[in-house]
């Protein structure tokens, strides 16, 4: 055992019975941790999305309610994620090792049971505000170490965890409601608890990303990109707060289908979303995923979505409807922005979910300032929403335009993802000489042919040539400037693709390839 086995050792020895049996079953389902995504969704969709939660006190008051708990919590979520953002080189280490996220969500768990449990509205208002801002406190450190997690995750793996996981949320919602009041009671408070407690089901040493050597430098993506992807899911999640905010205090109920708003909302968000993971899915058979092509058609499509106030106006049940659903969408998008910029850049995940998550908090928190405002103090409120959401439809159509478009996207995709794709311009070159030599080098031919028939992306053909040249996993990791676990990684696809088990396999495969292009040649 050398000396980093034993401090692992030691490191276990000290740890409590609880993180001693999440690690264990960790060991068995490390796959687990991936459900926290998931579990902390759930939570912001039932109890500060939507109106279950508030629902559950049977109160004449409910949509004012909701109000309250979302600018108390949202408030305090802001708060804490900024600050762990300006913070994150003393908050990092915490959020990947120490007991601070499951206390911090047992804290979120036990806030949420006192205000669904009805204890808040008959004690005080006081009270009400308190549960809520332990709310958003709690919640915020499950949101940093769920970010933490997913950052883990490569390009393609990201796009399928983060929408399968989104579709859970949604059946999750389903089940709240199909519950009985008591049950829906314990159901919501636990999520945020149990996110932060699966998220730690993983194995020993299995939480770590790309060597430092590996992490891309922000400054080489386009210029101020992290702050103007900032700027964009501002003005997209102020949009969204305020629709969600009219629509929970006008309390006007969907008279087509005699059932709330907000059921039809997760329906048709589980619908788009299942559908477009199935067109995600068609198109990673083929070729590597572009998050770019997504983020125009869901930002012009919101824009639209906008406009049918100033049209008709007044604030329509369905218009509110189409914004959220898209907003659900967008942020699918946006969190895997993030959990590219987390996990091959040198930001850091604790910063970038920080300063990105608390970005889309705060301007939902001051959406539904906004409408609570209007609600309360004009006669016709109406008349101010008309205004906002033309200006927000003219904003975003603007950010979309100047601030970050689907050039500027595509263009930090490429980067951070170039451990998956194999896109920036050093490996273009790379590609560029291997196409030149494979005319004077047959067995670089037969190479790139069997890689062309499996499908095999740029880096993997990479690591698949100079594997059938015997090179060693460390050669391979100095060779193309990467990770040794990385090339590790690649190598497991390349087999899984070629349906071979073993170095000495797939150079018989070659080799065969290579006699029988010779024989034809002949």
């Amino acid at each position: 055992m050398d000396a980093a086995d034993q401090m692992t050792v030691g490191k276990a020895g000290k740890e409590g019975p609880l993180r001693r049996i999440v690690q264990s079953i960790g060991e068995r389902w490390p796959s687990l941790r991936f459900l926290s995504f998931a579990f902390y969704s759930a939570w912001i969709l039932l109890a500060v999305s939507s109106s279950e939660a508030v629902s559950l006190l049977d109160s004449k008051t409910a949509g004012h309610l909701q109000a309250t708990l979302y600018l108390s919590s949202g408030f305090a979520l802001t708060a804490s994620l900024v600050l762990s953002g300006v913070f994150y080189k003393r908050l990092q280490p915490a959020i990947e090792r120490g007991p601070l996220v499951p206390a911090m969500g047992f804290v979120a768990s036990v806030s949420t049971f006192v205000l669904m449990g009805g204890l808040g509205t008959k004690v005080g208002a006081a009270l009400f505000v308190v549960c809520g801002i332990g709310t958003g406190v709690g919640t915020a450190f499950v949101c940093l170490r769920v970010g933490f997690i997913t950052s883990l995750l490569n390009g393609v793996r990201a796009v399928m965890m983060v929408g399968s996981s989104t579709l859970l949320c949604n059946l999750l919602f389903f089940t709240c409601q199909a519950l009985p009041p008591v049950a829906s009671l314990w159901m919501i408070s636990a999520l945020p608890f149990l996110a932060s407690v699966v998220s730690f089901c993983s194995k020993s040493g299995d939480e770590h990303g790309p060597e430092p050597a590996d992490l891309i430098d922000i400054r080489s993506l386009p210029k101020g990109y992290f702050p103007r992807l900032m700027c964009v899911v501002f003005v997209f999640a102020l949009a969204a707060g305020v629709s969600r905010g009219v629509a929970a205090l006008s309390a006007v109920p969907n008279l087509a289908y005699d059932v709330k708003q907000s059921t039809w909302e997760v329906l048709f968000s589980f619908l788009a979303i299942a559908a477009f993971m199935a067109l995600a899915a068609i198109v990673l058979a083929f070729r590597n995923f572009d998050m770019s092509k997504v983020y125009i058609p869901v930002c012009f499509a919101t824009a639209a979505g906008m406009l049918l106030c100033p049209i008709f106006g007044e604030f329509l049940p369905e218009q509110g409807m189409l914004i959220n659903v898209l907003y659900n969408i967008f942020i699918l998008v946006v969190w895997c922005l993030l959990i590219e910029l987390a996990g091959r850049t040198n930001l850091g995940a604790v910063r970038v979910f920080g300063f990105g998550r608390g970005a889309s908090a705060l301007a939902t928190t001051l959406g539904w300032a906004v409408a609570t405002y209007a609600h309360t103090m004009f006669d016709d409120p109406a008349s101010v929403y008309t205004v906002f959401f033309l200006v927000m439809a003219f904003a975003l159509l603007g950010a979309m335009a100047l601030v970050l478009n689907e050039q500027t996207v595509s263009e930090a995709l490429a980067k951070t993802m170039a451990i998956e794709t194999g896109v920036v311009d050093e490996e273009k070159e790379i590609l560029k000489a291997q196409s030149v030599e494979e005319a004077v080098n047959p067995w670089l031919y037969a190479c790139q042919d069997i890689a062309a028939a499996a499908k095999l992306t740029a880096r993997e053909t990479e690591v698949y040539i100079l594997l059938s040249r015997g090179r060693s996993i460390s050669y391979i990791a100095d060779e193309l400037v990467i990770a040794p676990n990385t090339v590790k990684g690649y190598t497991k696809n390349v087999y899984a693709k070629l349906d071979v088990h073993s170095r000495q396999e797939l150079i018989d495969m070659t080799e065969v390839k290579l006699a029988a292009q010779t024989l034809h040649e002949s």
